[in-house]
């Protein structure tokens, strides 16, 4: 610390209350550094000269900060990337000049109280020291200070990965970091439910959603998985019936297909490898999953023999069933 004031030239001590400076350097007449000894509380700084000892007065008084302490830090954890919300608790708080998750600054921190800093964590990994510094020190690390960084999820495999658009399909999601999973979408749709079996390992059972093909994600602490083509999963229009589910080979005639998943004016139906006609079908609707629709089509010409009617929607098609087959003769 630097004092100044007048006469100081000849000092022989520098004083912080009754202790002694630990060293001191006289830089003029109105100018000394000293290096403060240790101490507590609010103290008179005086210096002694040939001619006495200054007298004490409120522009001596030089304050000793108490160390600042950290007794919690809530959340605990957080993704690597940072940006989570920390409030750390303590003691001694009220003057912080620095916030540090190990030895990486806080993005940003505001003091609260003397006892309260709320504090955005940086990017990191592992499990850090998150320290505040005072004019009273740096804050002792404990078992009390510890943030860990949780690493990003990742979802590598689904198994199936196609289902109905009524959802109740059982899958398997297999990746990496999954351990307290706290959501589970297909698409922007949360799974009917979950269950966390490994920290690579989830099963989920399937929402109902339109035809199409959706990113399965999930979600912790350390955030949510990135897309990727591994966790893509298929939700698939099906045919009930085909009524009649035979005709002649010369096509033209009026079929009525059943099923779920068709969109009125994006549906496609082949017999076979031949397109359809007259296409005309009514919309499923997601809020009630088990709700039929129907398509009226044309059939188209075809050789003789028994086909697979197909409804295609959204670039998915229906899986081959006995129900779906028609026959040429």
């Amino acid at each position: 610390m630097t004092i100044t004031g007048t006469n100081l030239g000849k000092a022989s001590a520098v004083v912080f209350g009754s202790s002694e400076a630990t060293s001191f350097t006289v830089n003029s007449e109105s100018s000394i550094t000293a290096t403060s000894p240790a101490g507590k509380g609010s103290v008179d700084v005086t210096v002694t000269t040939p001619g006495g000892t200054s007298a004490t007065s409120s522009a001596d008084q030089f304050s000793y900060a108490p160390a600042p302490s950290v007794t919690g830090v809530s959340p605990s954890e957080g993704p690597e990337a940072g940006g989570t919300s920390v409030t750390i608790t303590g003691t001694n708080l009220g003057k912080a000049s620095a916030v540090r998750f190990g030895s990486t600054a806080a993005k940003g921190f505001k003091v609260n109280s003397g006892t309260s800093i709320t504090a955005e964590s940086p990017a990191g990994k592992g499990s850090v020291d998150v320290t505040v510094t005072t004019p009273g020190g740096t804050s002792a690390t404990s078992s009390a200070d510890h943030f860990s960084y949780l690493p990003l999820p990742t979802v590598t495999k689904l198994k199936p990965a196609s289902g109905p658009v009524g959802g109740g399909k059982t899958v398997t999601i297999t990746g990496a970091n999954l351990s307290g999973a706290t959501a589970v979408k297909f698409g922007v749709t949360n799974a009917t439910s979950f269950n966390v079996i490994s920290a690579t390992s989830i099963s989920a059972i399937s929402p109902a959603e339109p035809a199409g093909t959706v990113d399965v994600t999930v979600t912790t602490a350390g955030g949510t998985s990135a897309l990727a083509t591994s966790d893509r999963y298929k939700f698939l229009p099906s045919i009930g019936k085909v009524i009649p589910n035979a005709g002649s080979t010369a096509g033209g005639e009026a079929i009525t297909i059943t099923g779920t998943g068709f969109v009125k004016g994006a549906t496609a139906i082949k017999f076979g490898t031949a397109n359809a006609t007259s296409v005309s079908c009514t919309s499923w609707d997601v809020t009630q999953p088990t709700l039929e629709t129907t398509c009226t089509v044309l059939s188209p010409a075809h050789a003789a023999g028994k086909v697979d009617v197909k409804a295609t929607v959204n670039k998915v098609s229906s899986p081959k069933t006995a129900a779906d087959q028609f026959t040429y003769s």
